[in-house]
């Protein structure tokens, strides 16, 4: 019913041509059955539309609203009663089911308009409608009795139940004029909604045809005439009228002067009812009734102040009860924020001490908390315990190629292994970064402290399972035990840290118990890292190279580069007490590119000056090879000084790869992709070397050194020669290391192995002496 709401106009309009169209066109049984059934139709869209409205506000309808859709369905009953009972142009209506109908009708229209009535006037000055209802309800029944009434009752045509109902319609009628009149009196703004100008042309029409009906009976003239058809528009108009809250205003201040209108219908009443009876009564009364109505609007007007001076006095009372309740909910309310805020704030504090003792990633015991423990067990003194350092190897790889949060979830599955591995009344504490404190009570001896240790190594080399890849990782554990190393909190703590570093230097994933000969060896790894930094600016490091013959021809193929530190202040320091630490600091980075300028340096002054293809071999560190821009360092090296990649060999570990095997290999293959060789390094000494040779791009395999050293071992022989076929099949040179003596070299000959170095081909020496030893010959 939405599309007739919206297009009502049409509809009407519709109606109207069409009830026109088949009446003027028509024969007149035929046209009486169509009308009746374009009657029946509107009356039952109308229906629908009140239904409907009925059906969305059920919880704040009106009596009014009731009734008015209640006269839209006896209408409807009339309407079909009258298609059924009613003689076509019978000169007299037949009184039966559809006249009964006809009065509830006009009786639910009646009391539907009564209801408005009561609706309005919950608003109204009671004094003022009391005087009104007197005045106008005396004009109402003075002009029904004179004007229609009493004609209807002296008219002998019909009986006494015709005139009953005729009375009725009359009393029906004048019912709603009346109620309207108050309405529009009382009611300042009432025309200004579309919603009321519907009612009012919707009441007018029935008015006007129930007076033509009651014209054609005292004239005893009755037809269907067709203003009758045209009632359906009516009660389709009361049907919209019914959602008048959400029709549009037509004008936006319409205020009326309700006393003026009001004397002009109260003459207009008066004269009416003296052109009906003219006599001397009439006028006095008609009088009577217009000074009384004007003088008393004065006392009405002050009544209307006393009832809003009292009712300002209730509302204020109102207002100022409500007030007091208001100021005695919010007083409880203040009382109720102040207990949660109390609450919250012991909350916070506690979440503050918890943030202060806690580490936020695993939810374990930070550094502080851990500090706290060790002091409050020393205090006590009464057992022995061990302090446990775990350290996670190469961790800012993971975390510069992996980003922060994979490496947060590693560590928060690492905290995660080792607290399944340890008793309840032990403590673990992650002590920052990539680091792990542990305090274990209840071990018998070292053995229990190595078996834990080992246990530890075992579950955490282990797999790390993410969305994407599997990421393998090793751990680094330094131990000391309360009270055979240390009877204080901080010497304990530094003699776990000093094994945990001894741990790192000797190879990582594996741990260390301190004893008395670490603190020297500490001592002097401090020294070197404070003065490392000096060192670099000073420059004070050089490049040597080892030379790697062709072993079939004896014929000088390849140098390694080595760093040479040789400090001011400690003299001559070995590759492997600074390298580590400068790994660990991460100096190493700069080192590094200090060592690969200087080897393209070199690199270019031999090949260039001895028009020869020397190849030279650099040791790439796990850190600087994990650099993002170290590719792109190379390629800008190899441009400045104009070498051939291919001069260039980059030699790597499987502890390198096995860190971060899918992200290593890429970038081996861009390496691999300018010209550069690869070299896998330390051949054979992990333990999955086989399964990486099918996966990287390698030009050479370097046997680890102890394969060279026990080659004369039958098992050791066999596995040497095992590799060097592989070598051939899979067209990858190989080269053995540490070569000693001349056995060895002849035992590599007859395997054909490709590459030895060793003290016998010479020792690390500076560009000038491989000048002077294998070129100015």
């Amino acid at each position: 019913m939405t599309l007739a709401k919206k297009y009502y106009m049409q509809v009407i309009f519709i109606y109207i041509f069409s009830i026109i169209g088949i009446i003027l066109l028509t024969e007149k049984s035929l046209a009486e059955t169509l009308t009746h059934m374009m009657m029946i139709s509107i009356i039952i869209i109308s229906l629908f539309i009140s239904g409907e409205y009925i059906f969305e506000n059920q919880s704040k309808l009106q009596f009014s609203k009731i009734f008015l859709s209640l006269s839209m369905f006896f209408y409807l009953l009339e309407a079909v009663a009258t298609e059924c009972q009613m003689e076509f142009y019978s000169a007299v209506p037949y009184v039966g089911i559809d006249s009964l109908l006809h009065f509830i009708r006009n009786g639910m229209l009646s009391l539907g308009v009564f209801f408005m009535l009561i609706d309005h006037g919950e608003k109204w000055n009671k004094l003022r409608l009391i005087i009104d209802v007197f005045v106008f309800g005396f004009f109402v029944i003075y002009i029904s009795w004179f004007g229609f009434i009493n004609i209807y009752i002296n008219t002998a045509v019909y009986d006494d139940f015709q005139k009953v109902f005729a009375i009725l319609y009359i009393a029906a009628d004048a019912m709603i004029v009346f109620c309207y009149i108050l309405i529009y009196m009382h009611e300042s703004s009432y025309l200004i909604k579309t919603s009321k100008q519907m009612e009012i042309l919707a009441f007018g029409y029935i008015l006007f045809s129930d007076l033509i009906y009651f014209y054609s009976i005292v004239q005893n003239a009755y037809y269907p005439y067709m203003l009758n058809k045209l009632i359906p528009i009516s009660f389709f108009l009361i049907a919209l009228s019914l959602d008048g809250e959400n029709v549009e205003y037509i004008y936006e201040n319409g205020v009326q002067e309700t006393d003026k209108y009001l004397m002009i219908i109260l003459v207009g009443m008066g004269m009416v009812s003296f052109r009906i009876n003219p006599d001397l009564m009439t006028g006095v009364l008609f009088s009577i009734m217009v000074i009384f109505r004007l003088f008393s609007d004065r006392y009405t007007r002050n009544y209307e102040l006393s009832e809003s001076l009292v009712q300002s006095y209730i509302e204020t009372n109102k207002n100022l009860k409500l007030k007091a309740e208001d100021l005695s909910k919010l007083s409880f309310e203040l009382e109720n924020r102040i207990i949660q805020r109390t609450r919250e704030l012991e909350n916070i504090n506690k979440e503050l001490v918890d943030a202060v003792n806690t580490d936020i990633l695993t939810r374990l015991p930070n550094r502080t908390s851990f500090i706290g423990i060790l002091d409050s067990m020393i205090a006590s003194g009464n057992f022995e315990f061990a302090v446990i350092f775990i350290d996670v190897d190469r961790f800012k790889t993971i975390n510069d190629w992996y980003g922060h949060e994979v490496g947060d979830y590693i560590l928060s599955q690492v905290a995660r292994r080792i607290r399944k591995n340890i008793d309840e009344e032990d403590i673990i504490a992650r002590l920052g970064g990539d680091e792990f404190g542990l305090v274990i009570k209840n071990f018998q001896d070292r053995l229990d402290i190595i078996n834990f240790s080992g246990k530890i190594l075992s579950d955490l080399r282990r797999p790390f399972i993410t969305k994407e890849r599997k990421i393998f990782i090793t751990v680094s554990v330094g131990i000391s035990i309360y009270p055979e190393h240390a009877k204080t909190r901080s010497m304990l703590m530094k003699y776990a840290d000093i094994a945990l570093y001894k741990s790192k230097a000797e190879g990582k994933d594996r741990y260390t118990i301190y004893d008395l000969v670490m603190r020297k060896a500490e001592n002097r790894r401090l020294e070197i890292e404070n003065i490392l930094y000096d060192a670099i600016e000073k420059n004070e490091f050089s490049v040597e190279y080892k030379p790697q013959f062709e072993i079939q021809g004896s014929e000088l193929k390849v140098l390694e580069a080595f760093i040479k530190w040789d400090s001011d202040i400690i003299g001559s320091i070995k590759e492997t007490e600074f390298l580590g630490i400068a790994e660990e600091n991460g100096l190493i980075i700069h080192i590094g590119k200090l060592l690969l300028e200087e080897v393209i340096k070199d690199l270019k002054y031999i090949n260039t000056k001895y028009n020869s293809d020397i190849v030279i071999a650099i040791n790439i560190s796990p850190r600087q090879f994990m650099e993002p821009m170290f590719v792109e360092d190379m390629k800008v090296q190899i441009l400045k000084y104009d070498v051939k990649p291919n001069w260039l060999e980059i030699e790597v570990t499987e502890e390198l790869i096995m860190s971060n095997e899918e992200l290593i290999i890429k970038r081996l293959n861009e390496i691999s992709s300018l010209g550069i060789k690869v070299v896998l390094d330390k051949f054979g000494k992990g333990y999955s070397s086989f399964i990486h040779l099918k996966k990287l791009p390698i030009d050479k395999l370097k046997l680890d050194a102890e394969f060279i050293k026990n080659i004369e071992n039958e098992d050791d022989y066999k596995i040497v020669r095992a590799i060097m076929l592989m070598c051939k099949y899979m067209g990858v040179y190989s080269a053995a290391e540490e070569v000693s003596n001349n056995r060895q070299i002849r035992i590599l000959k007859s395997m054909e192995c490709d590459f030895a170095q060793g003290d016998i081909y010479g020792k690390n020496m500076n560009l000038e002496e491989i000048e002077n030893n294998y070129f100015n010959i």
